[in-house]
Parts: structure tokens; C-alpha cells; sequence
């Protein structure tokens, strides 16, 4: 098969890509590290698999013949970032080699010999549809919680997709801290009691992009064994992992008696002012709560950091906690609105971090562990 199409649509596509397939240094031509071309009704099917999980999509070209063509995803993106004319051109020679041509430059790239990565198809109707740019928002403030190290348990390595009746929720855990972001959907989400579902890093790292990128809703499939996550040409599948959260529920605190409200920029930057001070597995910091401002403290070897932020508006302080700063500071770059409010029982049990905003539709929350 040999095919032409837009240069800076392949590449888009081909970005995209590069967060599903597997850079293995010692093995190029895996089917692994590769994307592969299909013809299709009007241009070109671009399916790869990562093992974990795998993407489909498409591009708009003018083809010829038949067959496939198998090529590496980084080498191809890397190449075409160089180039300048409008379009490419892919040609297969002899022996498996693939020639492309854009504008003045040509290069040889070594094809893969085999079948390649095959994706399974959706069921025929999705659990919900969710605006693609509200999924991305859930995405970005309900996984936020995730851990450095990786394991094979969603609750230390992955978060957790829920649907339950018209909402639709993604929460995550590092067994510190908790985030969740729930979203009302209206009609066309799911129906009946509550469906988890657990999703691997990997998984959410590429959903986020494709949500940034999409322009129409997302749908949400269920197989057997198997997610399907549809951004119109593109469909994004991966493994249903096994593990679920525990129940989270119980760790919200309710009807929370002090509770402050402050600058999300003005918290984030004395987070960040206090912040190379902390040291340390848990980044301990001192919080010491007022009616007129929140005193952020650290002491270590590296010296004594001080930071203040104005609070707008306060109900039962003045109170004292420590916590984690580190787990503050993503807290507060996770979300774009103007308000913060910070709610807890008393200092040594679970408090909240919320955005404050007009927004009903979404909710979003950290719950995190004063430390001792």
C-alpha cells in the first residue's frame, strides 16, 4: 500500500500514538513499538497496541494498492517534526523497507514483518456519553491522587471510573489522600446501582490527552473483559483491572464545623514559597489557621520557611494542623478557579479541599490525612 495525507494531521495522530506503543531500545521493530496503516473508505486506519492498552484511529489520505504498512511510532513522529512541505507520502519497497517523502526530505524506514496488534470492538451501545471537555476535567481533578511507585493495585497505581445512576465519577487513592470528581450527566448516563471500574496509569495518561484533543463526546462501552473509550474516529481500549477502591465513602468527613475560604493563587504560591524548606518522606508543614490569615510553617535542617495567604472568609478557627505540603501544592494546581476552601471536624481527623465555584454540575474534592 502506498498513501499521501496532511503532514501536521499524521503528526497529531502519530503524538497521540507515541503514549500507547512501547520504546524498547533493544527491539525497534516490535509490534510493540510500532503503529500500523490500514486503507480504508476514505484514507487511512492507524491501530497500535502498547500490551496494556491499545489505540485506533484514522487520517484522511489518498491510497493506493493494498496491504499494510507497519512503521515506528517515535522514529516517524521525530522525523516528521522536521519536515516542512504539506503533505507525506509513504512508499513500500522491496524487502520491507517503507520510503517517505516530505517536501525536500526522504528517508528509509524498516518496516515490521507479521501480523499486527488487532483491537477488539465496542458493544453496540455505550454505559454513558460524557462532553468530551468535562470528561478532561474530571480526569485532571479525580486522578491527581496518583503515587510515585507503581504496583498492580488501582488503589496504589491507577483510579477508579464510576457510574451510578446520571453521574459519573473518577476517584483515585495513594493511600494518603484521596480524590474524587463527580460529574451530572442527565440522561444517557448509566441506570441503577453504582459499576467501578478500575483503570491503570497508562490507560488515564492517554484518555486525558485524547479528551484535550477531542472535540465531541466521549462514549463509554463496557465489554467483558475489556474498556472502550470512543472520541469520535478514535477508540481507545484497555484491560479491566480486577482491583477496586476500598470503600472510600466511609473516610469523607460530614457536616464539617470549621471551615476557611482563600485565594487558589495566593495558597499556591505560599505553598510553593514554603516548599524547598520541606524535606523528608511526608513534606511536613504547619498550618496555623486564624481569622485573617492561614501561616504556613516549616523547620528543618535546611532552615525555617514562613509563608502567609489572606483567608476571604473563616468559621470556627482559629485552629492549628499538620499535613503533607506536596499533596497542598497538587491540590491546588489541579484546578483553575478563583477559591479554595479548606473543611475539617478538628485538626487531628480527615479534612477537604475544595475548589469553590458556581459550577453544579461538577464536583470536586481532596480528602486528605493531617499528619502526626
Amino acid at each position: 500500500m502506498d498513501f499521501t495525507t496532511d503532514r501536521e494531521a499524521l503528526l497529531a495522530e502519530l503524538n497521540l500514538f507515541a503514549g500507547v506503543v512501547e520504546n524498547r531500545p533493544s527491539d525497534p521493530l516490535s509490534m510493540f513499538s510500532n503503529v500500523t496503516f490500514r486503507p480504508s473508505e476514505n484514507g487511512c486506519e492507524l491501530t497500535a497496541s502498547g500490551g496494556e492498552i491499545g489505540l485506533r484511529s484514522s487520517i484522511t489520505a489518498e491510497t493506493s494498492g493494498e496491504g499494510l504498512l507497519s512503521v515506528p511510532v517515535s522514529l516517524l513522529a521525530r522525523w516528521l517534526k522536521e519536515g516542512r512541505a504539506e503533505n507525506v507520502s509513504f512508499h513500500e519497497t522491496d524487502q520491507n523497507w517503507i520510503q517517505v517523502r516530505c517536501g525536500g526530505n526522504d528517508t528509509r524506514i524498516p518496516g515490521r514483518v507479521g501480523d499486527p496488534p488487532t483491537l477488539l470492538e465496542p458493544p453496540a451501545d455505550p454505559l454513558c456519553t460524557v462532553p468530551s471537555e468535562m470528561f478532561a476535567t474530571l480526569l485532571r481533578s479525580g486522578s491527581y491522587a496518583f503515587p510515585a511507585a507503581v504496583d498492580a493495585s488501582v488503589a496504589t497505581a491507577g483510579a477508579q471510573v464510576e457510574i451510578e445512576g446520571s453521574s459519573v465519577r473518577i476517584v483515585s487513592s495513594d493511600h494518603s489522600r484521596l480524590a474524587y470528581s463527580s460529574a451530572t450527566l442527565g440522561d444517557g448516563a448509566g441506570s441503577g446501582g453504582k459499576q467501578a471500574f478500575g483503570l491503570g496509569m497508562k490507560a488515564i495518561s492517554e484518555l486525558t490527552l485524547l479528551a484535550r484533543s477531542s472535540d465531541s463526546g466521549m462514549r463509554f462501552f463496557e465489554g467483558e473483559n475489556h474498556l472502550f473509550f470512543e472520541f469520535g474516529h478514535r477508540l481507545l481500549v484497555c484491560a479491566k483491572l480486577a482491583d477496586r477502591l476500598p470503600e472510600y465513602e466511609h473516610v469523607i468527613p460530614r457536616d464539617c464545623p470549621v471551615r476557611v475560604r482563600t485565594s487558589r493563587e495566593g495558597l499556591l504560591a505560599a505553598v510553593q514559597a514554603a516548599l524547598p524548606f520541606s524535606i523528608g518522606d511526608f513534606n511536613r508543614a504547619k498550618l496555623d489557621i486564624g481569622d485573617e490569615f492561614i501561616r504556613i510553617d516549616v523547620t528543618s535542617v535546611r532552615g525555617e520557611a514562613i509563608s502567609e495567604v489572606e483567608i476571604l472568609e473563616a468559621m470556627g478557627t482559629p485552629v492549628s494542623l499538620l499535613l503533607n505540603l506536596v499533596h497542598l501544592r497538587d491540590f491546588a494546581k489541579s484546578f483553575d478557579c478563583g477559591v479554595v476552601a479548606l473543611e475539617f471536624n478538628t485538626p487531628d481527623t480527615a479534612f477537604i479541599l475544595r475548589p469553590v465555584d458556581e459550577d453544579d454540575t461538577i464536583e470536586h474534592f481532596c480528602v486528605g490525612m493531617p499528619l502526626v
